[in-house]
């Protein structure tokens, strides 16, 4: 069995008792990323959820890209949506 090693980045606290952590993650030797959330339990300890993604590190830099763009719209009011959340 592979196991994983972990290094975390940093976290976004997005409420009380759940924060976002950002993982980088090496599992079957390769690197991957980790964005997920995290929520604290009963046992005051904080553990991931089933929610977030997990992606090879190849797409970090044209997801870095497109997180930059989505800020530089934002900052600029240059926003427009359509139904359906489409493209």
């Amino acid at each position: 069995m592979s196991e994983n090693k972990t290094r975390l980045v940093g976290t976004v606290e997005k409420s009380t008792g759940e924060e976002l952590r950002i993982n980088l993650v090496e599992w079957k030797k390769q690197i991957y990323f980790d964005i997920r959330l995290w929520f604290r339990g009963d046992d005051s300890e904080f553990h991931p959820s089933t929610r977030g993604i997990r992606l090879n590190c190849e797409f970090l830099p044209e997801l870095i890209g497109l997180l930059q763009k989505a800020n530089e719209e934002l900052e600029e009011g240059d926003v427009e949506f359509i139904q359906d959340g489409g493209s």
